[in-house]
């Protein structure tokens, strides 16, 4: 008895190309690397820790950047500089594509050895020149946001959550307050090293 050569059938041949293509897109699933603005990181194009991003706002999102399948590591502590008063919800926003499947998403780490990202909800207000209002306490305007949540020496291990004065004055007798006058438009700062 001779023995029989079978062709395979065309639904097992298109499942191991399914199967293939598959494996073939999660093989080319990138990792990208943001560290916080301000830095000097190489080529800043995000391609490794080396040569990251210089901070949030210059992820590049879709081709030539993240997209569906790869990991973005952020890195270090990312505390946005407002700098300006304008538009003050969005201007620390960062724009993730929302494309891709269950199977194929952008994962967004903090893990990356050796540099845990962080990144904090607030911002440092540096809008404008922080006036001395005598008594170690310093004042700016106003721009929205909450009255009780101010800090200061915030670093990736600790940070330092200031008092709520109750006006000027207890700011001004009170290291490490905050008051915030709101009809006044001012922010009052008394830190709690003087």
């Amino acid at each position: 008895m001779g023995t029989r050569k079978h062709k395979p059938h065309i639904a097992y041949i298109l499942t191991l190309g399914l199967v293939w293509l598959i494996l073939s897109a999660n093989a080319v699933a990138s990792d990208w690397f943001v560290r916080p603005a301000g830095g000097s990181y190489g080529t800043e194009d995000g391609s490794s820790y080396a040569n990251s991003w210089d901070g949030l706002k210059s992820v590049v999102w879709g081709p030539g950047g993240v997209e569906p399948g790869d990991n973005l590591y952020v890195c270090g502590l990312h505390v946005h500089d407002m700098v300006s008063k304008s538009y003050t919800i969005s201007q620390a926003d960062i724009g993730p594509i929302s494309s891709g499947t269950a199977g194929n998403r952008i994962i967004i780490r903090g893990d990356y050895p050796g540099d845990q990202g962080i990144v904090w909800g607030a911002h440092k207000i540096s809008y404008e020149a922080w006036q001395s209002e005598g008594s170690n306490t310093y004042s700016v305007d106003y721009v929205g946001g909450g009255r009780d949540w101010y800090f200061e020496d915030i670093t990736a291990e600790s940070w330092v959550l200031l008092d709520v004065a109750s006006d000027v004055g207890d700011c001004k007798a009170t290291p490490g307050s905050v008051f915030v006058d709101v009809p006044g438009d001012r922010v009052y700062i008394h830190c709690s090293n003087n």
